[in-house]
């Protein structure tokens, strides 16, 4: 049995995502991917004083915060790369449809680095 062209539950969906202007579609969902980076790659610890009072009892700790807020800002740029990559590339259409069949700007990013693998 062949795969619904719709979800459960959408109506003619296909036909308006065609009356869309879809220059909006792929803005929305670029913006709401890096507003989702942002949020990600943000040290919570920086300025606040969680990290003196750990350090003071754990400097264990801080170190390996250190690193893993390292990591995040490593693969946030990654990612950010690739979003721009995409929305200079990608038809319009197939990104309103992968932020569409996602569910969130989450997914969003993983299909599109999974979009660039398969293209490199």
């Amino acid at each position: 049995m062949t795969q619904k062209a719709t979800r459960p539950g959408a109506r003619n969906t296909g036909a308006a995502i065609g009356r869309r202007d879809r220059t909006q579609d792929i803005a929305f969902f670029v913006r709401h991917a890096r507003a989702e980076l942002d949020a990600y790659t943000d040290p919570p610890f920086f300025g606040s004083g969680y990290g003196r009072y750990v350090g003071q009892h754990n400097p264990t700790a801080v170190t390996a915060r250190l690193q893993q807020t390292a990591v995040e800002q490593r693969v946030g740029r990654q990612i950010r790369e690739v979003l721009t990559e995409a929305q200079r590339q990608l038809d319009l259409g197939e990104i309103a449809e992968a932020g569409r069949w996602t569910n969130g700007a989450g997914w969003m990013i993983l299909a599109l680095v999974k979009w660039q693998e398969e293209r490199a």
